[in-house]
């Protein structure tokens, strides 16, 4: 996973600067992120990016996107590992 992270940190990275930080791509990639960490136990880093990325994804395609709707859940995945179910409850009635 180690690996993986580190890859997804470049690509961001990358993306960030060649398309800018509201291209689809790059938002995709920030939730790819999240999701490793996610994955490796990183839930802080993880819902931090997730937050980001619902806020950006928001902002760009409007609230009723399915990409919106995906991380949405992603995010109320996360929060819920991380024991927030007050937070999930307030995002998942938005």
């Amino acid at each position: 996973m180690t690996e993986a992270i580190g890859l997804y940190e470049q690509t961001l990275t990358d993306r960030l600067r060649i398309l800018g930080p509201d291209h689809p791509d790059t938002l995709t990639t920030r939730n790819n992120l999240a999701s490793a960490y996610q994955t490796a136990g990183r839930l802080g880093e993880a819902i931090g990016l997730f937050e980001q990325t619902l806020t950006d994804r928001l902002r760009v395609l409007g609230p009723d996107h399915p990409q919106v709707v995906t991380i949405r859940r992603n995010l109320a995945a996360a929060t819920g590992v991380a024991e927030r179910p007050g937070w999930i409850r307030r995002l998942l009635r938005r």
